[in-house]
């Protein structure tokens, strides 16, 4: 039988089409971070004393510093300078949980339920984020320490914090 070339053919299959809009999806509200839990264990040293000044967010929550950088929690904002540093979500609650608790020792699994409420996650995670803020805050370089491991314990924010308020 000879073939028609002229012709496209068309095959059998059902044609499906998808369409999903995105235009009136709810955007999912910034999480606040949890509160830290009373199991914090405590570790002397020189770090955590307050120094007052008269810089506040818009909300009237004191700004928190330490070396060249400046902490709005309430506006989820760090500063270097005058220069704004893009942290992720979690890396930013992880600095904010840091310097809420200066001079004192984080256990991993407070930190973990600091950053992670409710939610089962595997320590990994906790170490990429904290990875994370010590390349963000060039933490170990020109001299710079902010934060120290505590083999098998935790992590201990080491600089000097200021809080802020008016």
């Amino acid at each position: 039988m000879p073939r028609n070339n002229s012709a496209a053919v068309e095959p059998d299959f059902p044609t499906v089409t998808r369409s999903v809009s995105y235009v009136n999806a709810p955007l999912r509200p910034k999480r606040a971070p949890a509160p830290l839990e009373p199991e914090i264990m405590s570790q002397a040293g020189h770090c955590g004393q307050a120094v007052i000044n008269d810089q506040t967010d818009s909300l009237g929550i004191p700004a928190l510093s330490f070396g060249p950088f400046l902490v709005f929690p309430n506006q989820r904002l760090l500063l270097e300078g005058d220069r704004p540093l893009e942290l992720g979500s979690r890396t930013l609650d992880l600095l904010v949980a840091f310097i809420e608790r200066p001079g004192e020792l984080l256990s991993k699994s407070v930190l973990m339920a600091r950053v992670w409420p409710g939610t089962f996650v595997a320590e990994a995670n906790l170490r990429i984020q904290i990875a994370a803020l010590r390349r963000a805050l060039r933490d170990g370089q020109e001299g710079n320490r902010y934060i120290s491991t505590v083999v098998g314990r935790g992590y201990w924010f080491v600089a000097l914090v200021h809080n802020l308020q008016a």
